[in-house]
């Protein structure tokens, strides 16, 4: 009897678990959608007669630093919105998306076949940012 209530404790608990899990990657998920969406919003002020303004005022909304908002809004120039939302849906063998330091780095893929097959396989493989990196500069995917 002590043997199922064993088997039935660690059955409720990995159910749990992977409902945890599961909670975790679309909170990441939708972290990485909402930073997109900030660098969409960079983008289409920045370049207005008062797009410094604008930028601090982001800045101050959102408690970025500049750096931060610029690397945003290179991500939602160079990643088309289907690109993006198909990178986010990728997940590692963790069970999470790829972190933003990675997508960060795909705008530097020539095309988006290159960026689909880097993210692809920094995801399936767990890469580091640090592997992906190299990854870039190895494989000269870069421009």
């Amino acid at each position: 009897m002590e043997d199922v209530r064993n088997g039935t404790k660690q059955a409720r608990m990995v159910g749990i678990s992977v409902h945890i899990a599961t909670r975790l990657a679309a909170a990441a998920q939708e972290d990485l959608r909402a930073r997109y969406d900030i660098g969409w919003l960079v983008h289409t002020v920045r370049y207005d007669d008062d797009g410094a303004t604008a930028l601090k005022q982001l800045g101050a909304c959102f408690a970025l630093d500049q750096s931060a908002l610029r690397r945003y809004a290179r991500v939602s120039e160079t990643l088309s919105v289907s690109e993006f939302q198909w990178v986010v849906t990728l997940l590692t063998p963790r069970g999470l998306p790829l972190t933003w330091s990675h997508i960060e780095l795909l705008p530097l893929g020539r095309s988006s076949a290159d960026r689909g097959a880097l993210a692809t396989a920094a995801s399936r493989d767990g890469w580091s940012v640090r592997d992906l990196a190299a990854k870039l500069r190895a494989h000269k995917f870069t421009a």
